[in-house]
C-alpha cells in the first residue's frame, strides 16, 4: 500500500528473453515511463541499479510527489538492449498520512494520540453515543490544564448545551473542591448571568440551595424579589408588602403591616404598626381607639371634640356681640349656646383678642348666631376666628 503524493522509491526488473536470466548492468540503456492512471509520461528522475551482485536484474527509480498524486500507477518502460525486457511495476494510491498512527499527522489510534487539531467548514467534530448509557465526551485536564477549553465564534456562544429530551438538565456541575462555576463576564452591559426560568409549572429564572454554612444567595440585588429575605438589607427602592425584623430606612410608601422597630420612615405608612415608634416627622393620618390602654376614653374624646365648635367673625362686632359669618354645628334656636365659652385662636386676625376667652350670655336663633358674651378687651375684627367649648 503506497500513500498518495508522497515521494517514493519504486522498483522493476530487467528480463534477458535470450539468456533465460535476470540482466545486470543495463541501466544505461533503459527508458522509464511513469503511466498515471493511464496516462503515460517519462519518468521525472533516471533509473539506478540496486545491487548487482545481491538483486541482480533489479533497478529503481524515485518517484516524485507530484508523480504519486493518482489512484493508480505503472513503473514501465524498455531497453535499448537486444532481448531485455523491463518487468513493470504497479502501484495503488491510498489517500492515508504519511506519519506513524498516533504521532503528530498521523492516523488517529484507540491509546495514546499526539495532540490534534480538527478543522472544518461546518461541524469541526460530531461525536454521538448509541448505547451502553455512554457518555458523548470525556475529557479530563492535566495539572492546571483545564478539562475543556472553548471559544466561540465572534457572536456565538463558547458553549451551546441542550438538555436530553426527557428532563435531562442543560448543564450539571459537580466539583471535588472548587466553586461549582467560577463566571467573568466582559464587555459593557454584559452580565454574569442571564437566565430565564421555564415556560410552563413555577420555573424560576435561578433558584438557590444554600450549603453548609452559606446562603442561597449572596450578594447586592437591584429588581423585584418574590418570597422571603432572611438577614439585613442595606436599602430598598419600591414597595415592599411586608417586613419581619429590623429595617435601617424605608424611603416610599409601605402598603403592608411593619412588625418590629423601625429606626425612621420617611414617607405614608399605608396599614398598621406593632410596635415602638421611635420619633414621627411629618403628619400621621391614623385612628386612635385606645387611650391608655382604655377604648372608651377615646370613644369619650372623639365625641367630646366633635362637640366643638368653629366660627368666623363678620362685620359689626363689639366688645360684648360676636356676628359670625360661618360657625359649626349651624344655630337652630335662640339660646342653644348659652353657657358655654368662646376662645379666639393664638393666630387670629386681631392680635388682642389671640388666645382670649369669654362665656356666652346669649345667641341669636340662626344657621349663623349672634353671641351676646361678657365684655372681651377688644371689639373683634370681620375675619376673626375661634373655637367654642
Amino acid at each position: 500500500m503506497a500513500t498518495r503524493g508522497v515521494q517514493q522509491v519504486l522498483t522493476y526488473l530487467a528480463w534477458d528473453t535470450s539468456a533465460n536470466a535476470y540482466k545486470t548492468g543495463d541501466v544505461a540503456n533503459h527508458t522509464t515511463s511513469w503511466v498515471k492512471d493511464g496516462t503515460r509520461a517519462a519518468t521525472t528522475n533516471s533509473a539506478a541499479e540496486v545491487d548487482s551482485t545481491n538483486c541482480p536484474g533489479m533497478y529503481k527509480v524515485t518517484i516524485t510527489a507530484t508523480e504519486a498524486d493518482c489512484l493508480e500507477g505503472v513503473l514501465g518502460g524498455k531497453s535499448s538492449t537486444a532481448n531485455i525486457v523491463l518487468i513493470p511495476t504497479m502501484v495503488a494510491f491510498d489517500q492515508i498520512p504519511n506519519a506513524v498512527p498516533g504521532a503528530a499527522g498521523g492516523l488517529f489510534i484507540a491509546g495514546t494520540n499526539a495532540p490534534v487539531m480538527i478543522t472544518g467548514s461546518g461541524d469541526a467534530l460530531t461525536i454521538s453515543s448509541t448505547g451502553g448509557n455512554g457518555v458523548g465526551l470525556k475529557v479530563a485536564g492535566n495539572g492546571s490544564g483545564d478539562g475543556i477549553k472553548s471559544t466561540g465564534g465572534a457572536t456565538g456562544a463558547a458553549f451551546e448545551l441542550v438538555g436530553g429530551g426527557t428532563s435531562g438538565d442543560g448543564l450539571k456541575i459537580t466539583t471535588t473542591s472548587g466553586h461549582g462555576m467560577n463566571i467573568a463576564a466582559t464587555g459593557t452591559s454584559m452580565h454574569g448571568i442571564t437566565a430565564t426560568g421555564g415556560n410552563g409549572g413555577t420555573s424560576d429564572g435561578i433558584k438557590g440551595v444554600a450549603g453548609t454554612g452559606g446562603v442561597d444567595i449572596r450578594g447586592n440585588i437591584t429588581g423585584n424579589v418574590t418570597g422571603n429575605l432572611s438577614g439585613s438589607v442595606g436599602s430598598v427602592t419600591g414597595a415592599v408588602g411586608s417586613v419581619t425584623g429590623a429595617v435601617g430606612s424605608v424611603t416610599g410608601n409601605v402598603g403592608g403591616n411593619v412588625v418590629g422597630s423601625v429606626a425612621s420612615v420617611t414617607g405614608n405608612v399605608g396599614g398598621n404598626v406593632v410596635g415602638s415608634v421611635a420619633s414621627v416627622t411629618a403628619r400621621v393620618t391614623a385612628n386612635t381607639d385606645q387611650l391608655n390602654g382604655d377604648a372608651t376614653a377615646a370613644a369619650n374624646v372623639a365625641k367630646t371634640t366633635r362637640a366643638i365648635g368653629r366660627g368666623t367673625v363678620t362685620t359689626g362686632g363689639s366688645t360684648t356681640s360676636i356676628p359670625t359669618s360661618a360657625f359649626s354645628p349651624s344655630g337652630s334656636v335662640a339660646d342653644q349656646f348659652k353657657g358655654r365659652i368662646i376662645t379666639f385662636d393664638a393666630d387670629t386676625t386681631t392680635a388682642a383678642l389671640r388666645g382670649q376667652s369669654t362665656d356666652i350670655t346669649a345667641s341669636s336663633n340662626s344657621a349663623t348666631p349672634t353671641f351676646t358674651v361678657t365684655a372681651l378687651t377688644t371689639a373683634p375684627a370681620s375675619g376673626d376666628t375661634f373655637s367654642v367649648t
